[in-house]
């Protein structure tokens, strides 16, 4: 299975990376968001902190920027997103900026 273009282009190691999807993707589709959480989850532990000295491993959330739906590798500190098998659903709240960055 191929990564999405719109994914590849997450970074995917930056902690609590936040990833907009295109405005053409009506929400974020869970098998893709798995494919993109276990290949960075792989790679970061390929890794095993050599690049930095510091393990990138983190949470990660990707956001669809039309309804700010938003699934995640990790539960939120806040309890807002709610488990779905191994993913976390929810949205994101309308204060929080869309980004491809790190986010609080």
């Amino acid at each position: 299975m191929r990564i999405p273009g719109h994914l590849r282009l997450c970074g995917m190691f930056a902690p609590a990376l936040l990833c907009a999807a295109p405005a053409a993707i009506a929400a974020p589709d869970p098998d893709s968001a798995r494919l993109v959480f276990d290949t960075a989850r792989t790679l970061c532990e390929r890794d095993a902190c050599a690049l930095w000295g510091t393990s990138l491993c983190g949470p990660m959330m990707i956001v669809d920027p039309v309804d700010r739906s938003v699934l995640a590798n990790q539960p939120d500190p806040g309890g807002m997103l709610v488990a779905h098998d191994d993913l976390y659903a929810g949205t994101l709240p309308a204060d929080t900026m869309l980004a491809n960055t790190r986010v609080e």
